[in-house]
């Protein structure tokens, strides 16, 4: 019984989800077995026309290719940097506290200025929020 509460309270998130991503998805892939253009109008039916037109594209092989190109090698590197520098941080070296607090801080520093930020607004004295009230009445 506890587990069908739960399942029900998801219910709310699946139907948004279904309704902001899968709709437009399913649609969008529907539409690319159609000849439509753009301006709302519905076009006929004609399967698989579009990929083979898309394939036989010297353009879309060699953007494809460069995609491809660019992910592997992107992935790769970041992969090989991430893994090297976490084999540099565990080894026994001068100062690796002190490099790993400096590796934190990208990562702290956006929720730090988003706590200053709101709490300028929050201010009562001179924040932004109060400003608003005050204006308003």
């Amino acid at each position: 019984m506890e587990s069908r509460g739960r399942l029900l309270l998801l219910l709310p998130l699946v139907v948004v989800l279904l309704a902001v991503i899968g709709w437009p998805l399913l649609d969008t892939f529907w539409l690319s077995f159609t000849d439509a253009r753009l301006g709302g109008q519905t076009g006929t039916f004609i399967w698989f026309d579009n990929y083979l037109h898309a394939f036989r594209a010297p353009a879309f092989r060699r953007a494809l290719f460069v995609t491809v190109a660019f992910t592997v090698c992107t992935v790769a590197a970041e992969m090989l940097i991430g893994l090297g520098v976490g084999l540099l941080l565990d080894m026994d070296l001068w100062g690796r506290k002190f490099l790993r607090g400096l590796l934190i801080v990208p990562w702290a520093l956006p929720t730090v200025v988003n706590a200053m930020c709101w709490r300028v607004i929050y201010n009562p004295d001179f924040g932004a929020l109060d400003a608003l009230l005050n204006s308003s009445g």
